[in-house]
């Protein structure tokens, strides 16, 4: 963004641009876009839906071999077979690199014909359809407390049969519901949450078991295949588990590992990788884990700031009081760096606002470090160090409720810097606390 904002990845009132306009190269591709889809889409219409919407759920079969071709370029899309035949496809082939796009436009305009007809909204991807309907005073179709203007029937009707579109007799049953599946996530509309399905999180739970078991057996040897199988896997779950976006390095810093090596290398995995299935297998051993996607309401300027020295420490202002935290001898070890301080910044900041009951708030908070702002909003970072306080960062804000969007503010225009620096404030604004810093922090720092 522009302003330099960066908003918290789990805040559905935050700018879903700027979330997603920093992925990492190691983001799969089909999942990257399965997120966009979500931040850009779902999420915003879930989070303001009024009492009573409903959202059915269809699915088009066979998606990308249904568009014909044009003919003027079936001459390309011959196939040879067996006894030197050769065969025209007369429709987008499976695979085709130009099917997704031919067939995302002709969805696009059956749902715009749709829309027209005051059927939807309705949301699309790839050949999953979701149609919302919310209340209308004067439906004609009752059920329960609310009145509808239209049902499935009449979306099948117009999609499936006056348009044409083939619509899967089993995936998708085109009935109103306030909770249904949709892109591998179940929705509650009338609560405002997104888990993963039964199915789902079985799934992924015998995924990373599976991988554990094998990596037991194999004194910790694998192949980039099932690293990269099992980083997609988690980045999907990461969505509904947003605490687990901190778990995901150890994977991705492997996977790079094996870059300009045979596909069939065998390399240790490191113990991150090792540490991180045990987290994952025992937050998808456990059932009922929903993702609220409730607004906070706009972010609000409570006057936060951090800021951070190598030469003296941390700087932390709430408001018109002030904190300082100063660096021990032997603090600086390989990977705790400048970023590393800003990062910790924020989660002292974090802690004292935790001390002092603050809960439910969506909060803007300054800091003049670029790393750390795209570290916390992201929800990681290959440094082991400002991943841990990441990570605990977001055990903080699940805890608490408190959503930030990270603001940039220039050095020169950030109030927090002279305490990073040695400069006290007032002294009766000084906050006194009795936090106990985690182990790592306690031994590089110490509340001035």
């Amino acid at each position: 963004m522009l302003d330099g904002t960066r908003p918290w990845p789990f805040d559905c009132t935050a700018s879903v641009q700027s979330v997603y306009s920093s992925p990492t190269r190691r983001m799969p591709a089909v999942v990257s876009g399965v997120l966009k889809h979500l931040l850009t889409c779902t999420i915003p219409q879930i989070s303001a839906a009024p009492p009573g919407t409903q959202a059915c759920t269809l699915d088009i079969e066979k998606f990308h071999r249904t568009v014909p071709i044009s003919p003027h370029h079936k001459c390309w899309i011959v196939v040879q077979g067996k006894g030197g035949e050769f065969y025209i496809d007369h429709c987008s082939p499976f695979g085709c690199r130009s099917a997704c796009s031919n067939a995302g436009m002709v969805a696009n305009a059956g749902l715009d014909i749709c829309q027209a007809h005051k059927l939807g909204p309705a949301l699309k991807y790839e050949d999953d359809i979701k149609f919302f309907r919310t209340p209308s005073a004067q439906g004609r179709i009752v059920e329960g407390d609310f009145r509808y203007d239209y049902d499935g029937s009449d979306v099948k009707a117009l999609l499936g049969g006056l348009l044409g579109f083939p619509l899967h007799p089993e995936k998708g049953d085109g009935i109103f519901r306030s909770h249904s599946d949709f892109i591998g996530f179940h929705w509650d509309i009338e609560v405002k949450a997104v888990s993963l399905p039964e199915k789902k999180r079985l799934k992924f739970l015998r995924r990373v078991t599976d991988l554990s078991a094998e990596l037991a057996r194999s004194s910790n040897l694998c192949t980039r295949k099932p690293i990269e199988k099992i980083h997609g896997s988690l980045w999907h779950v990461a969505f509904v588990h947003t605490e687990g976006r901190s778990y995901l390095p150890a994977f991705s810093n492997l996977m790079s590992d094996f870059d300009r090596r045979s596909p069939y290398v065998r390399l240790h995995a490191t113990t991150g990788v090792v540490q991180s299935l045990g987290w994952w297998a025992g937050t998808l051993g456990s059932e009922g884990k929903i993702r609220s996607l409730h607004s906070r309401g706009l972010a609000v300027d409570y006057h936060l700031f951090v800021d951070a020295s190598t030469d003296f420490g941390i700087g932390v202002l709430i408001g018109e009081e002030w904190a300082m935290l100063r660096l021990k001898e032997g603090w600086k070890v390989q990977g705790k760096d400048i970023c590393w301080l800003e990062t910790v910044a924020i989660e002292v900041l974090f802690l004292l606002l935790d001390e002092r009951g603050w809960r439910d708030r969506h909060l803007i908070i300054h800091s003049d470090n670029q790393g750390t702002i795209g570290a916390v909003a992201n929800g990681r970072s290959r440094n082991p160090h400002i991943n841990l306080s990441v990570r605990r960062l977001y055990e903080l804000a699940i805890c608490t409720g408190l959503s930030p969007s990270l603001r940039y503010v220039e050095t020169s225009q950030n109030p927090a810097d002279p305490l990073s620096r040695g400069i006290a404030g007032p002294p009766t604004q000084k906050i006194e606390t009795d936090i106990r810093l985690p182990p790592d922090l306690a031994q590089a720092l110490f509340f001035a």
